[in-house]
């Protein structure tokens, strides 16, 4: 049986603005690490590593669950992944001063 009620609504919605703020903090960091010189090349790299991950995730659940038959065990280790995610953001610093160029 599946997940009903208001709070299934909730979730719903909390996971569309999680996902939505993903491409925008990505965006973010990428200029404030990196400025506007390279940002297209920079961001493409980071959005096409995105875009793998978010494409091989579910593969890796399916077969997670094809060989267990279960998905426990995937999701702790991808909570694990999430984690060390977390801590290497935390551990980025503060934003370098990037070199102003002057008008021509």
């Amino acid at each position: 049986m599946g997940a009903t009620g208001p709070a299934t609504a909730m979730c719903t919605g909390l996971i569309g603005i999680a996902i939505g703020a993903e491409f925008d903090v990505m965006a973010y960091f990428t200029s404030r690490y990196f400025g506007p010189r390279s940002f297209g090349a920079i961001y493409g790299y980071g959005y096409s590593g995105f875009k793998l991950g978010a494409s091989v995730g579910p593969l890796i659940m399916g077969i997670a669950y094809d060989v267990t038959g279960r998905y426990t065990e995937v999701l702790w280790a991808m909570s694990g992944i999430m984690i060390i995610a977390c801590i290497l953001i935390l551990r980025m610093g503060k934003y370098p001063q990037l070199p102003v160029r002057k008008a021509e």
